[in-house]
């Protein structure tokens, strides 16, 4: 009988440190989602433009602009 407290209370402890384990690592997810997801900025922070006459620079700028790159 002693035996199995003594068993029981190994065991919870064994589980006690897999949870804080589990938790720290579900906390260092939940940092790097809010990195990730966090807002872009609704403009940019500046525009590219293109050299005149020049077809490929114009189609690079437009697409640049638009991605907000």
């Amino acid at each position: 009988m002693l035996e199995d407290a003594a068993l029981r209370d190994s065991e919870i402890e064994r589980l006690s440190g897999i949870v804080g384990e589990k938790e720290m690592e579900l906390e260092d997810m939940e940092d790097k989602l809010r990195v990730v997801s966090a807002p872009l900025p609704s403009t940019p922070s500046s525009i590219y433009n293109p050299t005149k006459g020049d077809a490929v620079d114009e189609y690079l700028a437009k697409y640049i602009n638009m991605m907000q790159c």
